[in-house]
């Protein structure tokens, strides 16, 4: 009696074998008798094949990705740091790093520290791209009162004439608030057109004006915000190792370590690339080769149900 669990179990075994067999049986009986069934069979068994071997090979395009955007991101640092930099300089197409010839700098001029300095920076330089000292009286009416009252108050104040003329290493005087008044010209024109009658075409001009002006405007202060932070964080990274011993020669080494890093980056975004495209081709290829598959399997068991 000590042998009857195992006798049981071997037996019951010995009848889950026998009911697959049946199966397997039955199975082959029906695809001898309707070969369609087989072929149904056969091809969902290349569907299934068909999407894991897509699925292996769009991993293998993840893991590229992943060294494409990780690669992506320290070139843009770096090419960023090189742009604001005072010890790369550029020589027969390629950067270097200054040694001997590299003088410690004060904080440029148009870098900023805080939100601060950065919305005044940013209003003056943005004044100065679209018309110079004289466009601070201009934007204070069309943009300044639809940013709010701080940037109003400055575009309205000499100090943004004032600040341009720092940037521009010239000083403000009494002309310059005259020309104030002088860019307006297009404004009167449109001024002009209203006391004549011409209100539709004076509202049209005024919508496109102040709108061409706006955008114009924003746009050019995301990106000065954007330009005088990343100098200014240059700049204070550069200026740290002033007061390092043997500084000069650290940040030089720093400075080939970069240059070398942008390097190394640049061929890794090209392998990454030249890796996933027969990658690419062959996915394309599968997933025809899949279609077509499905397809099949749609006409096989549209058949059958008739």
């Amino acid at each position: 009696m000590k042998y009857f669990p195992l006798l049981l179990l071997l037996s019951l075994l010995s009848g889950c074998v026998q009911v697959e067999n049946i199966k397997e049986g039955f199975t082959s009986v029906r695809e001898l008798i309707n070969p369609r069934i087989k072929k149904i069979r056969l091809t969902k068994q290349e569907i299934v094949t068909s999407k894991q071997t897509i699925a292996s090979l769009q991993k293998s395009v993840a893991q590229h990705k992943t060294v494409l955007a990780k690669n992506r991101k320290t070139y843009a640092t770096i090419s960023n740091w090189i742009k604001f930099s005072h010890i790369v300089y550029e020589k027969n197409g390629y950067y270097q790093c200054r040694k001997s010839s590299y003088r410690w700098r004060k904080k440029p001029k148009k870098a900023c520290a805080n939100n601060k300095e950065a919305d005044k920076l940013s209003g003056a330089m943005c004044a100065a791209s679209i018309g110079g000292p004289e466009a601070c009286g201009a934007l204070a009416g069309v943009v300044g009162k639809k940013r709010g009252v701080p940037m109003y108050n400055f575009l309205s104040s000499p100090a943004c004439g004032a600040t341009i003329a720092k940037l521009n290493n010239k000083q403000y005087s009494q002309e310059d608030f005259i020309g104030d008044f002088a860019l307006g010209m297009f404004q009167d024109y449109l001024d002009n057109l209203q006391k004549q009658g011409n209100f539709l075409e004076a509202m049209i001009g005024n919508a496109i004006y102040y709108s061409l002006l706006l955008n114009k405007f924003d746009s050019c202060m995301r990106n000065a915000r954007s330009s005088c932070s990343q100098l200014y964080t240059v700049w204070k990274e550069e200026d740290s190792f002033r007061k390092v011993r043997n500084g000069k020669n650290k940040l030089y080494a720093k400075c080939q370590s970069n240059l070398k890093q942008m390097s190394i980056s640049t061929d890794n975004i090209q392998n990454a690339k030249t890796k996933m495209a027969p990658i690419h081709r062959k996915i394309s290829v599968e997933t025809k080769k899949l279609r077509g598959l499905e397809k099949q399997l749609q006409k096989l068991n549209r058949s059958r149900r008739r």
